[in-house]
Formats: structure tokens, sequence, C-alpha cells
């Protein structure tokens, strides 16, 4: 298991544990099929997933809990980045296996638009809990505009890193994807002003 976590326990320790025991990519089988390379029954998959998509969904969300969820508190933009893509690379293959490959088809593209709205919003609304600790005044809506414009381009250049099988280095591309981030927001959630907002 990574040592990101070996500390997770109960229910996201089992999900966890199925998601990296996977086979083969989420989007060339079935429930069922899944169920039997696992060596688990339907009832059990259901108790932890309501489906393949909230499997990638849960994934993905815990992922980004580590590092990305702090930046702004805890990370600058290009620490959570860097770190964030350092468990990428150590979650690759799962990863791989949970994110959509075939571009082409309606279903497909479907899947991967799916996929960047749920991204969007997942990682706007973690923005919004940083900001919601600060005293921004009226330029909260503009900040929240500059965090779904970077957001979707975010969502974009990951899935694409990803989908190349991680080619570039993880540092260059969190440093490129740093890069993107609007002056306003970078600043918004930088560590120093953190420490003034706290005095």
């Amino acid at each position: 298991m990574n040592y990101e976590f070996h500390y997770i326990q109960g229910k996201d320790a089992v999900r966890l544990d199925m998601i990296h025991k996977l086979e083969r990519p989420l989007d060339q089988g079935t429930v069922a099929e899944i169920c039997g390379s696992l060596d688990i029954s339907r009832q059990t998959f259901y108790n932890y997933f309501a489906s393949k998509t909230q499997m990638v969904h849960w994934y993905l969300t815990f992922l980004s809990q580590f590092y990305l969820a702090s930046i702004g508190r805890s990370y600058t933009w290009r620490e959570g980045l860097r770190k964030t893509l350092q468990l990428c690379q150590h979650e690759q293959a799962s990863l791989t296996r949970c994110l959509p490959r075939s571009k082409s088809g309606a279903s497909a593209i479907k899947s991967l638009y799916d996929l960047q709205l749920f991204w969007i919003r997942l990682r706007v609304d973690q923005i919004k809990q940083v900001l919601g600790g600060r005293d921004v005044a009226d330029g909260t809506i503009a900040l929240v505009h500059y965090a779904e414009v970077y957001v979707a381009a975010e969502a974009s250049l990951l899935y694409g890193w990803i989908a190349e099988d991680m080619a570039v280095s993880g540092e260059e591309v969190a440093d490129f994807i740093a890069g993107c981030v609007p002056p306003m927001l970078y600043q918004e959630l930088s560590l120093q002003v953190c420490v003034h907002v706290k005095r």
C-alpha cells in the first residue's frame, strides 16, 4: 500500500484496496466482471460504491484531499501541485485503470466530459472552502470565477498528463499548472496571505 495511506481505516481502506486490486480499465468491464476479478459479490461492491462512476469520483476526491485541498492552508501552489503529482505517480497504475482512456465515440466523450465537470465542482468547492476562512470582501465572486476558469485548465492538464503515461516530469507539469493560476487567485491562496489573516 502507498506510504501516504498507512493510516486509512474502515470503509475507505476497503474502497482503496478494491481500486488498487483492479486488473483492467474500469471502462472496459461491467460491475459483474469487476466483482469477478476482485472475488467479491455484487452486493459487496454496492456496499462501497453506487456505480463504477462513483468509484472513480471517490478515488479522485480521496487523492485530492491530501495536498490540493490544502493549498493556501498548509501548502503553496507549487508545493501542493508537486506533492499531488508525486502522489499520482505512486498511484499511476490505479489512476490509469480508473480514468477513461478512449477518446472516440459518444459514450467515451460523455464520460470524459462528466469527469471534467465532476473535477471542476470538486476543486472549486475545495478552493471556496479555503477562501471561506478569509476576509476577501467584495472580491469573492471574482475569485470564484477565476477558480472555475483555472480548474478547467487544471483538469485538462492533469488528465492529459495521466493519459500520456506521465511522460513529462511531475515537477515540470506542476510548475506549468501553477503558472496557469490567475494572479489574483494565486495571491489570495498564498501562505503569506494566510499568515496575515490569522493575526
